[in-house]
C-alpha cells in the first residue's frame, strides 16, 4: 500500500501515550523487502561500504541485499519456517531444553542443550547442524535422502528412515525434516546466486557476508556452509551483526539524520523478483542438491 516513511501521532493510532509521542514507520523497498531490512541495511552501513557485502536476514522469508560499492540489489525468498523450528517433527523455539548444537562422533549424536536442561526438541540451529553433520558424514545423500547403512539411522514404526539424536528422549530427525531444510537451502542459495548474476559477480568476489537477526548469532558458519545455504568459498568471510533490524530502528528513532539516511537507502535499493528472473526455476532445482549446490550456475 505504501513504501514511503510515515510519521503519525501515537494518539491517532490508539496508543495510550503522551500527545507528543510520534510513531515513525521506516520506508520499505517493496512488498517483500520491508522496513526491517532497510533498518538492517542502515545498521550495516551497506550503502557506504567500499567493498562487496552480502547481507542476509534468515527467517521464514529469507531477505538479502548484495551491495557493491554502494550499488544495492535485494531479493526475498520463501525459505520457510524450518530454521525457526517450525514444520519440524521435534522442532521448538530456542528456549530451555532446545538442542542448539549437534555433532556426530563414534556412531552417536552429541547434543548441546540450551540452559543444560534435558533435551525436549530442536531449535533452528540444531536442525541445521544435524543436516550439516549428516551431509558431512554421508548419511544424507546429495539428493537429500537418508542412507540406511549407518548406526545413526533407524526406521520408525512405518518403516521410514530417521536420524537418531536421543532415543530415550524420543528425538529424531525425519526424512521430512531434511526436506524442509532442503527447500530452505534451495531458496536462500538460489537467491544469493541470482543477485550475484545481476551484479555480474563471482562467488569469490564477495568480500564479506553479514548475517543479521537473532537467529544468526546461534549459527556456526560451518553449518551454513555444510548445509549448503551459503557458497563454500565464503565460509571465512561470515560475520554476525546481531539484531540489525532493532539496531536500525533505534538509530532511525533517535536521529533525524539517520531518518534521512534510511530514506536514501530505501530509494537506492533495486528489488529483484526471483520468480521472473531468467533461468531461476532451473537454478533453484540445482540448489536443492547438498553436495554441489554452491556450484550451481544460471
Amino acid at each position: 500500500v505504501f513504501n514511503r516513511p510515515i510519521e503519525v501521532s501515537a494518539r491517532e493510532l490508539g496508543f495510550p501515550l503522551s500527545d507528543a509521542t510520534q510513531i515513525y514507520c521506516i520506508p520499505s523497498v517493496s512488498a517483500y523487502i520491508g522496513g526491517d531490512i532497510v533498518a538492517g541495511a542502515l545498521a550495516a552501513r551497506l550503502d557506504t561500504a567500499e567493498d562487496t557485502v552480502l547481507f542476509l536476514d534468515i527467517g521464514t522469508n529469507g531477505e538479502m541485499i548484495l551491495s557493491r560499492q554502494g550499488r544495492m540489489y535485494a531479493c526475498s525468498c520463501a525459505a520457510g519456517p524450518a530454521l525457526e523450528g517450525m514444520n519440524i517433527s521435534c522442532g521448538m523455539r530456542a528456549e530451555g531444553g532446545a538442542v542448539e548444537h549437534v555433532s556426530f562422533a563414534g556412531g552417536k549424536a552429541h547434543l548441546a542443550v540450551i540452559n543444560g536442561q534435558p533435551p525436549r526438541g530442536l531449535c533452528g540451529s540444531g536442525i541445521l547442524e544435524t543436516v550439516s553433520q549428516g551431509v558431512a558424514e554421508k548419511i544424507i545423500s546429495s539428493s537429500g535422502r537418508l542412507c540406511k547403512d549407518s548406526p545413526l539411522i533407524d526406521t520408525d514404526e512405518n518403516g521410514k528412515r530417521r536420524i537418531v539424536l536421543d532415543r530415550e528422549q524420543g528425538l529424531f530427525v525425519t526424512q521430512g525434516d531434511v526436506r524442509q531444510v532442503q527447500l530452505c537451502k534451495g531458496a536462500i542459495l538460489s537467491g544469493i546466486l541470482t543477485l550475484l548474476q545481476r551484479l555480474e559477480l563471482k562467488e569469490e568476489e564477495v568480500d564479506r557476508v553479514v548475517v543479521g537477526g537473532q537467529f544468526g548469532k546461534h549459527l556456526d558458519p560451518a553449518s551454513l556452509i555444510g548445509a549448503g545455504l551459503v557458497p563454500r568459498c565464503l565460509e571465512k568471510k561470515i560475520t554476525y551483526i546481531g539484531n540489525s533490524s532493532m539496531t536500525g530502528a533505534k538509530m532511525y528513532l533517535l536521529s533525524q539524520e539517520e531518518r534521512l539516511h534510511a530514506r536514501e537507502i530505501a530509494r537506492k535499493i533495486s528489488y529483484v523478483e526471483l520468480s521472473v528472473s531468467p533461468g531461476y526455476e532451473r537454478l533453484f532445482t540445482q540448489c536443492l542438491r547438498f553436495e554441489s549446490g554452491h556450484q550451481a550456475e544460471i
